[in-house]
Formats: structure tokens, sequence, C-alpha cells
């Protein structure tokens, strides 16, 4: 069983073949199965948590944004009519 933080294993992206324990030339591999090179990407979680956290204070700022925008709308309408 994998622990919360812990990666997948790491699979061909055309065959689906498990490639754990693979020589890595460089950042890539190459699947002895239908012999197609990828490219390794690292991993990271914080990485994800940090881009998570960062979109959640623009998305917040923006909904704030919004608010406000709306009652100065509706209270210029109010003071017009």
């Amino acid at each position: 069983m994998l622990m919360p933080n812990e990666p997948l294993p790491v699979t061909c992206t055309q065959c689906g073949y498990l490639l754990d324990g693979l020589t890595v030339n460089g950042a890539r591999i190459s699947c002895p199965e239908c012999n197609f090179g990828q490219i390794l990407v690292p991993w990271s979680p914080e990485f994800i948590v940090e881009s998570n956290t960062r979109y959640e204070i623009v998305k917040n700022w923006l909904a704030a944004f919004g608010l406000i925008a709306l009652i100065l709308v509706v209270l210029i309408f109010v003071m017009i009519f």
C-alpha cells in the first residue's frame, strides 16, 4: 500500500510496463517492452502544495475584488434610481 506522499510506480507512458529498477541515462529511460524512450520528470509533493496555495490566494483576491465591484455597482444603481 502506498503512503500519501509516496510517488506512484514509474510505468511506460506508451505500453504501461513497470519501469522501476531500470537504468536511467541522463533524464531518459527506454522501455524494454516497447523500446519507447521517455523523459523522466522529477516529482515533489511540496511543489504541488505550494502551487495550489498560490492558486487559492489569487482566487480569493479575485473573488474579493468581484464582490467589491458588485457592491459598488449596486450602490451606484440605487443612488441613480
